[in-house]
């Protein structure tokens, strides 16, 4: 209790919120992490990926925000979350205030848990103990939110075989609900082939879930292969998806960056067909066309990228990935709708003359000094108070979500 005060009277004298105090100005290399926009907090958000150095694999399970305002990278901390993982899949929910974060590869192995993290609160939860039962242990998965029938929806992926064999591809559909908790398969007599790497979104102005598919399979013959380039929509009342071939489209790739952006558009950019790509797409859902964007600047072609479309601002933020060559990306691009082009920030936000390059721009080197400290004192709290389990307790609501938590 005595420390709670301590870390409370810090942060009055501060002024300064427990983010960034780690003096990393933006999220590292990596790939394999997921980003989204917070409309609760006008932000986006970035959490975990993967960076491998020598053949070794470093995971990540740290959270970062990005304001389009200030420009800044932040880093926030938070008491348990999942363990360090990639390719996952995370969305927001609509009404509730929450993102869902389900499988991805982890030093384990693929997993297969499902967390929520509470934007209100800063604070993960495992529901695993509330579920009958859950897809199988996925990586490469894509996940939409259906706000109308208030349902997410997951696809595909790669799950884990015995040992020694090849990893599996799926083309299971899962639908998460509410009231109460709970994972439920469907089989729609249509599916798209099993495939992994594929983008799934969810466009409000026709309240349509849209995939954009990703490396297929044939389900008798894996070895029979390619890439998908017609979009696909799940219609959750019927329980059926429709496919949409275009005249004119992208090259079928996977590992590519999908966002919808409204008005019944989403945009395509990079991506991998035997090697990474750099090209920008729109798709228009109410024409079915696709149109190529030509811009000033285009970003290093990647794949396994992420990035997140603020409505706000109109305004796309791109972070990471890799090239051919495992070459690693921690560089940050935004793409402007009204001049249709990209621009890539610096490593860190400039200072203004009157700032010292060794400060943050409007705090002291006092208040940057009692955050850290603070920040010191949380971390040291934290790792008496929490573990990154889903399988055990954790330190708040053992393991359940908070009452009413889930209601809109």
């Amino acid at each position: 209790m005595r420390a709670n005060y301590i870390i409370l009277i810090l942060l009055l004298i501060s002024n300064i919120p427990i983010v960034n105090a780690t003096g990393e100005t933006h999220p590292s290399e990596r790939f394999g992490h997921k980003m989204l926009y917070d409309p609760i907090n006008d932000r986006v958000l970035l959490f975990g990926g993967v960076l491998y150095d020598n053949s070794r694999e470093t995971r990540y399970n740290d959270l970062w925000s990005y304001d389009f305002e200030s420009e800044i990278w932040l880093e926030i901390t938070s008491g348990s979350r999942p363990s360090p993982r990639n390719s996952f899949a995370w969305v927001y929910l609509e009404g509730h205030n929450q993102i869902l974060l389900y499988g991805g590869d982890t030093n384990q192995g693929k997993s297969s848990e499902t967390w929520i993290y509470d934007l209100t609160e800063n604070r993960w939860f495992c529901v695993d103990s509330e579920l009958e039962q859950r897809p199988p242990r996925l990586s490469e998965i894509t996940i939409a939110y259906d706000s109308i029938n208030d349902k997410v929806i997951l696809f595909g992926g790669m799950g884990e075989n015995s040992p020694g064999s090849r990893d599996q591809t799926y083309n299971e559909l899962w639908v998460f609900s509410f009231e109460p908790l709970s994972w439920t398969r469907r089989s729609p007599d249509n599916n798209p082939l099993p495939q992994y790497g594929a983008q799934m979104v969810y466009d409000e102005a026709s309240s349509s879930v849209l995939m954009y598919p990703g490396h297929w399979n044939e389900v008798d013959d894996p070895t029979h292969h390619g890439y998908g380039d017609d979009i696909w929509e799940y219609q959750y009342q019927s329980d059926s998806w429709v496919m949409y071939e275009a005249s004119s489209k992208p090259v079928g790739r996977y590992w590519a960056n999908v966002n919808s952006v409204g008005a019944g558009k989403i945009i395509l950019f990079g991506g991998n067909r035997a090697t990474s790509m750099d090209d920008t797409w729109v798709y228009d859902y109410p024409s079915n066309t696709w149109s190529q964007i030509h811009t000033q600047n285009t970003p290093p072609d990647r794949m396994c990228s992420s990035m997140a479309y603020d409505p706000t601002n109109d305004q796309l933020v791109m972070f990471g990935g890799f090239q051919e060559g495992m070459v690693f990306l921690d560089d940050t691009w935004i793409f402007d709708f009204e001049t249709e082009n990209w621009l890539e920030l610096g490593e860190a936000t400039d200072m203004s003359d009157s700032e010292s390059e060794q400060s943050i721009p409007g705090y002291s080197y006092c208040s940057i000094f009692l955050g850290s400290l603070s920040y010191i004192i949380v971390k040291k709290l934290e790792s008496k108070k929490y573990t990154v389990s889903c399988n055990k307790d954790i330190h708040f609501s053992q393991n359940r979500v908070p009452e009413n938590s889930w209601k809109l």
